[in-house]
Order: C-alpha cells, then sequence, then structure tokens
C-alpha cells in the first residue's frame, strides 16, 4: 500500500560537520514504493535498500547523495551528528540523484529507519513523517486515518507537473507525439501512392513472367521483400537519425537545473517496436495489394493494350 519515510533536517543535523538531510526509511518496502532510474547510480534501488539493511560492522551502513559540482574528499566513511547524538556510518553507494531530495545544497543521507530510531533516543526530536504509495486512493487515507494519522498535505506527480514549468514541456511533446503520427500517416500514403504509380509496369512485367513460368507465390515474395527493405531502411534511418538528434540536445532541455535530476535518457523501447510493427504491417499490405491487383488483371486485355 505504500512505505513510511522519516525525514530529519534543521540544525543540528550535519554529515562530517556540514548541514545535511536525513532520510529514515524502511528498506522492506522502499524499493516498492520509490520513483527511481537506472542512471541514478550504477545499482537497482532493491540492491540500495538491502544494503541499508546490512548489520555488519560497527558503522551503519548508509547511502550518501552530494550536491552538485560538490567537492567531497570523503565519500565512504562519515560521522553523522543529530543533536547530541553521533552515528559513525559508511556509505555503501553513492547516487547521482535520489527520491525525496528537497535542500539542493545540503548533502542527503538515507537510513535504514530502524538503526535511525535505534540511534536517536529521544523521542522528541524534530521529525517529519511522510506516506509514499503508487496511488492516492481512498484506501490509503482510511488505513492512514484508522492509525490515528493527520495528513497535512498531499502531493502528487500530476500536481508538480501541473503547477510547474513542465506542464508546458508535455504540451510540447505531446504536440511532436501528434506530429509524429502524421508524418507516419503521410508516409504510409507515400508509400501507397509509389505502388499505385508502378502498377502499370508491374502487371506487364508480371504477365510475362508469368507466361514464362513464374508462381504466384513468387510474385508476391519479391514484392514483399522490395516493400519490407523500403519501410525497414526508412525506419532504421529515422531510429539512427533521432537517436544522434536526441543524444546532442536532451542535456540542454532542463527546465529546472538547480533540483535534481539533470534530464534522464530513457530509450523508447516499446514505442520503436510499436513503429516497427506498423511499419512492416504497411509494407505487407502494399505489397499484398499491389499483387492482388496484378493477378487480377486479365493477361489479354494488358497484352492487347500494349500491341
Amino acid at each position: 500500500m505504500g512505505t513510511v519515510v522519516t525525514r530529519l533536517t534543521g540544525l543540528g543535523v550535519t554529515l562530517n560537520g556540514q548541514p545535511a538531510e536525513v532520510l529514515g526509511v524502511d528498506p522492506a518496502t522502499f524499493a516498492r514504493f520509490a520513483i527511481w532510474h537506472r542512471q541514478y547510480a550504477g545499482q537497482s534501488i532493491a540492491n540500495i535498500a538491502r544494503g541499508l539493511a546490512a548489520r555488519d560492522g560497527s558503522a551503519t551502513p548508509v547511502v550518501i547523495w552530494h550536491p552538485r559540482n560538490a567537492a567531497r574528499t570523503n565519500t565512504t566513511a562519515a560521522l553523522l551528528r543529530i543533536g547530541a547524538v553521533s552515528i559513525p556510518t559508511v556509505s555503501t553507494g553513492t547516487v547521482t540523484s535520489f527520491p525525496g531530495i528537497q535542500d539542493v545544497y545540503d548533502d542527503l543521507v538515507v537510513i535504514d529507519e530502524d538503526h535511525l530510531r535505534a540511534a536517536i533516543a529521544d523521542p522528541a526530536a524534530q521529525r517529519q513523517f511522510e506516506f509514499w504509495a503508487d496511488a492516492d486512493s481512498p484506501a490509503v487515507r482510511a488505513a492512514l486515518a484508522a492509525q490515528g494519522v493527520r495528513q497535512l498535505i498531499s502531493i502528487s506527480p500530476k500536481q508538480v507537473v501541473d503547477l510547474t514549468n513542465y506542464v508546458a514541456v508535455t504540451w510540447t511533446f505531446g504536440y511532436l507525439e501528434s506530429l509524429a503520427v502524421l508524418i507516419a500517416a503521410v508516409a504510409a500514403g507515400g508509400l501507397l501512392l509509389y505502388v499505385a504509380t508502378r502498377q502499370r509496369a508491374q502487371v506487364i512485367s508480371y504477365v510475362l513472367t508469368r507466361r514464362m513460368g513464374l508462381r504466384r507465390a513468387a510474385h508476391g515474395a519479391s514484392l514483399a521483400i522490395e516493400q519490407l527493405a523500403l519501410v525497414i531502411t526508412a525506419l532504421l534511418l529515422g531510429i539512427g537519425l533521432s537517436a544522434v538528434t536526441v543524444e546532442l540536445v536532451y542535456r540542454r532541455l532542463d527546465l529546472d537545473p538547480v533540483h535534481p535530476p539533470p534530464p534522464l535518457l530513457s530509450v523508447p523501447v516499446s514505442q520503436a517496436a510499436g513503429a516497427a510493427v506498423v511499419a512492416v504491417v504497411v509494407g505487407a499490405v502494399a505489397a499484398g495489394l499491389a499483387h492482388l491487383a496484378s493477378d487480377r488483371t486479365q493477361p489479354s486485355e494488358v497484352l492487347r493494350a500494349e500491341v
């Protein structure tokens, strides 16, 4: 249903003497409800969570995020101080971004909630409790209310997009997607028009080759190879040019360079696969229509017209 996150920040929270922000997480549930991208670190969020739960050694395992361009000489062992409590820590990984970052100027320390609770005996320590879920459902609200939890604020991805500059980007890319669909429709129509303009010459050659013993299946296969080679070449060329263009420009599209993460590139595998399927279908349909049109033509009419 969700995972509970404890946030500590403010005066008295430091990492190696520098102001820091602390997130206490439940390793058993955090990985399921935290938004993660493979470019955040060299390991998955599940592996990070398992590392936080480890209890070997005297130092507490943590994950540390450093602000951009911040020079840190020691990213392995660090001393976390929360008020009068000192917690020796060892970093199991350094990430380029992490879910829940709010203060972009101070280090973020992610620690197992059990380790944090055991180290801080003072129940009055200033903490902010958050409940992360993958949906704001009535069931979630009812479960929280049943446990006496009073909700002060609720934030959803849609609210973040609608109330920031990101909404303009969604409109822009939605327009580009619509434009891409229109271009694909024009390309499919152009392919059918190309086949139609060549139909007369193809009919004549088909009739003559049929007289010389060409089989219908061989003719259909030759048309399919011709059309599929055309559309697949165009598809690969388009994907290649798109990949080069995106690689050159996507890092410049950061609307909020202060807050992490920087622009991340996700390869649209499903869209590319869908485009490939559509291209193959269009090529096969064009070849099939051309073959049917040629096969239904009466040889006597074609030869008499050419005499």
